[in-house]
């Protein structure tokens, strides 16, 4: 990476932001509130893209994401409750343990 131009978003779920984990707020405040993220950068989540999330099988990937999601909510939880880190890295090793299972890297 030669500077913060090369990154590329993919978002879907805001899972934190200083000082809080947002898994209870809904759906749509999550899209309203990448909505805005994604306005700031119009090459963001074009519509090409989502055609081309659709039309992979994702079962397997959907899976595997919901296992990590729930782990990585739980050390996020952790982390900003201020538990001591070795709490936290608990989750992020049963993440790093899931990931060892074979799986399209691709989105």
């Amino acid at each position: 990476m030669a500077s913060v131009a090369d990154l590329r978003l993919a978002p879907f779920h805001l899972l934190a932001s200083e000082g809080a984990v947002h898994v209870d707020k809904d759906h749509v405040w999550h899209l309203e509130t990448l909505a805005e993220v994604c306005r700031a950068d119009p090459v963001l989540t074009l519509t090409e893209h989502l055609e081309r999330l659709r039309a992979r099988g994702l079962s397997a990937k959907r899976s595997l994401a919901l296992r990590e999601f729930a782990l990585g909510v739980e050390a996020l939880e952790r982390f900003v409750r201020g538990e001591p880190l070795r709490r936290v890295h608990e989750c992020v090793f049963g993440v790093l343990a899931l990931e060892s299972e074979p799986v399209d890297p691709r989105l």
